[in-house]
């Protein structure tokens, strides 16, 4: 009789985490050929402007923990404890029920937020799988990012949400005290952390890298919550502060906005992805110095970790943050065309929308 054996999939800061639970929710049948079960029933599902559906277990990252502790995403999404516990014992309840009557060997879960979730949280979580699914054998796979390219992905997500940019300066990420605490809980053997680098992967997908490396499969990932172009994230961030923010209706329409550019993007020959600037690279390193020696003790190297202190004598301004974070400012000429495009392209999603309404409408009898 084979043992049976717990993967936890936890991503950080954008870490592909997407694009892998994308990959288990459209591979269920293939997974559970090889006798792996990846939980859906009761899980947190994610559904997008263009009818992709994701599930992901979140949820684990509140297992046991007080509402106000939690998450904050997570605190947003389910409003009340209440809510959040009923939610969290239905899926936990499901994943007993499956499994345990399954012809499963293997438990696989991915969550993002558990990441960051509380030492009580991880604790209740061994618990739970030791003492109720019976299993012993548990691997934690913990992808990180570097922290320049972690805070440019933040403050690309932070300009989606409508939200203040943050300095650089005042950035940090305690990989060390994340990683410690899943250590601490389930030993040393039981972690795995690995550095989110694309050119270090199989075919530069890690859902190919994932699915290959602890899974024993194939599997092929596709393009989920790509980043935005510099031209977006602009467009975005000036419309957010000119228009989105005002009005009774204005966050309503920039949140059907942001998917929007996000699944029609723009001339790839004429956009530009979003960098930062170099000095900004290197004063982010330099904070984190100390960050990459632990690292590199586990085997977690990342391709650029320049650092200077030059670029923390720089006044960074709320105003002009966003000017002074990425590298390259497209002239007005282009953004001019870029916002031409965008108008183009909504006003065409109206007229779509509108045949759709008088096809659906009854016509009138003729004669």
């Amino acid at each position: 009789m084979e043992m049976k054996k717990v993967i936890i999939h936890i991503g950080h800061i954008k870490t592909g985490s997407s694009a892998l639970q994308d990959s288990f929710s459209e591979n269920l049948d293939t997974l559970r050929n090889r006798k792996i079960f990846y939980p859906t029933r009761y899980a947190t599902t994610t559904t997008r402007m263009d009818g992709v559906s994701i599930y992901e277990h979140n949820l684990l990252a509140a297992y046991d923990e007080d509402f106000q502790n939690i998450y904050k995403p997570l605190q947003k999404k389910y409003l009340s404890k209440p809510f959040l516990d009923k939610s969290i014992n239905n899926f936990i309840n499901g994943i007993e029920e499956d499994f345990l009557n399954g012809n499963f060997e293997t438990l696989l879960l991915s969550s993002e937020f558990l990441s960051e979730s509380t030492q009580r949280t991880i604790v209740t979580l061994k618990k739970w799988i030791n003492s109720v699914l019976k299993i012993s054998e548990i691997k934690l796979i913990l992808y990180v990012r570097s922290p320049a390219e972690a805070y440019k992905s933040q403050m690309i997500q932070r300009v989606k949400s409508g939200l203040e940019l943050t300095s650089p300066a005042g950035f940090f990420i305690d990989y060390k005290a994340i990683i410690q605490t899943f250590k601490n809980v389930y030993g040393n053997s039981s972690v795995i952390v690995l550095a989110y680098e694309r050119d270090n992967f199989i075919n530069n997908d890690i859902v190919e890298e994932f699915s290959d490396k602890f899974l024993g499969l194939k599997l092929k990932g596709k393009k989920i919550n790509e980043s935005l172009s510099l031209e977006a994230v602009l467009f975005l961030f000036k419309y957010w502060h000119d228009i989105g923010s005002k009005g009774k209706y204005g966050r309503s329409r920039f949140e059907l906005l942001v998917p929007w550019l996000e699944l029609n993007p723009y001339n790839s020959n004429v956009t530009s992805s979003p960098k930062l600037k170099a000095g900004l690279c290197e004063l982010i390193n330099y904070n984190h110095s100390h960050q990459f020696k632990f690292l590199a003790d586990l085997g977690v190297n990342f391709n650029n970790t320049e650092m200077t202190m030059k670029a923390e004598k720089e006044n960074y301004s709320r105003g002009h943050l966003i000017e002074q974070i990425f590298d390259s400012t497209p002239s007005e000429r282009h953004m001019f065309l870029f916002a031409n495009f965008v108008i183009d392209g909504l006003l065409n999603s109206c007229v779509v929308m509108n045949e759709l309404l008088n096809s659906n409408h009854p016509q009138e009898p003729k004669g």
